[in-house]
């Protein structure tokens, strides 16, 4: 098992890493409208390999918050997914540890959005925790939406990541393209 991250260029080099996604999990929710790049592009492609084969990969978007008047850098974990015939062999997991370990120094908390109810377990595995709190976006209309469901994990020992747990203020992560 191998694994590798990759910096994603252009919509070339995503279109590249989301096709698997697209084979193995589901089809995008990805616009091809190239003028759209807010979440439409991640930073990073982390994936494993057996031999030359993908399978596992999961992309990270980082993100530049303002919160209570500090600066905060969120890694934004997002389509992860591994190939039907290796789920349950530890893939999932190890593919977890080597975006935390590569994250580890250029973010201050991770955030994904996920079915907790579905999903959670497998994301504890990997040290993450439930946020217990609404978070906000701007659509591709540029209209304010909400999700819950989120889980987090924090990344460095700065107090201001205290303002992203507290239920009282307003965690407002970027803009999506969904």
């Amino acid at each position: 098992m191998k694994s590798q991250t990759k910096k994603i260029n252009n919509r070339a080099h995503f279109n590249y890493y989301d096709s698997f996604a697209n084979k193995n999990w589901m089809p995008s929710k990805h616009e091809d409208d190239s003028s759209i790049d807010f979440f439409s592009i991640p930073d990073y492609a982390v994936t494993i390999l057996e031999g030359k084969n993908k399978v596992s990969q999961l992309f990270v978007y980082m993100r530049k918050v303002s919160i209570e008047n500090n600066d905060i850098t969120i890694a934004g974990i997002g389509d992860v997914v591994t190939h039907i015939n290796f789920r349950r062999k530890g893939y999932g997991v190890e593919l977890l540890n080597q975006a935390l370990e590569f994250i580890s120094d250029k973010a201050d908390f991770a955030l994904l959005c996920t079915d907790i109810d579905k999903l959670g377990n497998f994301y504890r595995l990997a040290g993450f925790k439930p946020l217990k709190k609404t978070y906000y976006f701007m659509d591709k209309f540029g209209f304010e939406k909400t999700e819950s469901g989120g889980m987090y994990m924090r990344l460095s020992d700065c107090p201001k990541i205290d303002n992203i747990l507290n239920p009282d203020i307003k965690l407002h992560v970027g803009r999506s393209n969904f």
